[in-house]
């Protein structure tokens, strides 16, 4: 079951009921109009959010971890249990399908978790089971760079507006901020939660950071950018009880 909320009143205004087992991620299309849900029963589904009916559902061949959109809203990319990372477009045709995930196991797969797309549309990052990052060549499927640094699962990836940095989560606790120009890490990782970091965006004014961690907490960050220089102060928000 999904729910969608009225940020401005925090109440229920939809409830879209369909996938058969849990939901992993969710993600709203840049234009707003259409709503895509990532689940273990296999599919994707893309959902009308005027009528809050289902417009296509998009079938995998293992639970589907992650899910993201090209900025034109044309396309999308998964990822799965499987290691794959998958291209659609928002008609629910397959485009293409790549491991993402190298195994040289052939009987026990990798997952591939989240999955981001940059907002230029140039590169898409896929998070890993193997405790990596990979970037990937959004038209070409090439691999750009290989992230490494985290030492447990990555969970989440999320750019900047301007492409060029990208963050990342992991059950290591930590958050890092890569330079998306050099393939390298900014600063020093993020520290501050106690269990598993499941998600981290940049604010849309570029003044915070924002982390959702296992501990049941929501961490806010204070970030800057001055010239070449990053600066960062964590502050939990007061009240959070739960994630």
């Amino acid at each position: 079951m999904i729910q969608v909320w009225d940020w401005a009143t925090g109440s229920i205004t939809q409830t879209l009921s369909g996938h058969t087992s849990p939901v992993n991620k969710v993600a709203v299309s840049p234009d707003g109009r259409t709503l895509a849900s990532a689940s273990d029963d296999m599919s994707l589904k893309l959902w009308n959010l005027t009528s809050g009916t289902v417009m296509h559902t998009l079938n995998h061949t293992d639970a589907v971890r992650g899910v993201a959109w090209h900025p034109n809203c044309l396309q999308l990319a998964t990822t799965g249990a499987n290691g794959m990372l998958t291209y659609w477009t928002v008609d629910g045709e397959l485009i293409t399908s790549v491991l993402a995930i190298p195994n040289d196991n052939p009987v026990n797969s990798i997952p591939a978790n989240g999955v981001a797309w940059s907002p230029d549309g140039l590169l898409v990052a896929v998070a890993g089971d193997d405790y990596i990052v990979r970037i990937y060549n959004a038209v070409t499927k090439d691999l750009v760079y290989e992230l490494l640094g985290h030492y447990n699962k990555v969970y989440g990836v999320e750019f900047h507006k301007d492409s060029n940095m990208l963050l990342s989560t992991s059950h290591d606790f930590r958050i890092f901020i890569w330079d998306m120009r050099l393939g390298t890490l900014l600063g020093e990782p993020l520290s501050g939660h106690y269990w598993g970091c499941e998600e981290a965006s940049f604010s849309p004014t570029d003044s915070h950071i924002v982390s959702v961690s296992d501990d049941k907490r929501v961490l806010l960050w204070d970030f800057q950018m001055v010239g070449p220089d990053m600066y960062i102060h964590g502050e939990q928000l007061v009240g959070t009880s739960g994630v």
